[in-house]
């Protein structure tokens, strides 16, 4: 909800997004999130052209998220950011894509995310509104 609000058109936020790989014809994926600058067209099942992708992963979802999705996701061109969220503590991954390589920095409570390829920034604690990390239910 947090990033929805502040997306302005033509960008736009679909969720359980189909991010499509051009380069194989046998595997997509699902992310959590993902923003388009791209109308959809009807019947698109996939995400066209999406500059930022966000993945909230758990304990058993991290390694696959990380080893198998990263690498593929930075291989598509129109990607400027990889978001990983953690589930179970305030902790975030961002990926930015730079001319000749991709940064990544590790953000926790009280940073903020820099977000340019949608043109805004987002505090951590924002991503994690109305969860209680400290009673051990998130």
């Amino acid at each position: 909800g947090a990033i929805a609000q502040k997306l302005k058109a033509p960008r736009r936020l679909a969720i359980e997004a189909g991010i499509r790989l051009a380069w194989r014809n046998d595997a997509y994926y699902q992310a959590d999130l993902a923003v388009s600058c791209t109308p959809a067209q009807r019947g698109d099942w996939a995400v066209p052209n999406p500059v930022v992708i966000i993945e909230v992963f758990s304990p058993s979802t991290m390694a696959h998220d990380k080893a198998v999705k990263l690498a593929d996701y930075r291989h598509i061109p129109s990607v400027q950011a990889i978001l990983f969220i953690a589930s179970e503590e305030k902790q975030v991954e961002l990926w930015r894509r730079g001319t000749d390589l991709w940064t990544v920095v590790e953000l926790e409570s009280g940073a903020v995310i820099p977000l340019d390829a949608i043109g805004f920034d987002i505090p951590v604690e924002a991503l994690y509104e109305g969860l209680d990390f400290t009673s051990g239910v998130a």
